[in-house]
């Protein structure tokens, strides 16, 4: 089944609710178009950052 995405977001709007759902939308379609899973990839890249905020505050 095809659902219509945006094929563009604009980081310069305002962000309100339904534009963030949008941006969203698109990231994730973005990754499926690509074969990615787009939560296994933010929780991959949220212990990237957690990892290094961690190394930081024990230097």
């Amino acid at each position: 089944m095809h659902v219509d995405s945006p094929s563009a977001i604009s980081l310069e709007a305002v962000a309100d609710e339904s534009a963030v759902g949008q941006a969203l939308h698109a990231v994730i379609a973005w990754a499926h178009a690509n074969g990615i899973d787009a939560e296994a990839a933010l929780r991959k890249e949220a212990l990237r950052v957690s990892n290094q905020i961690r190394s930081k505050t024990q230097s």
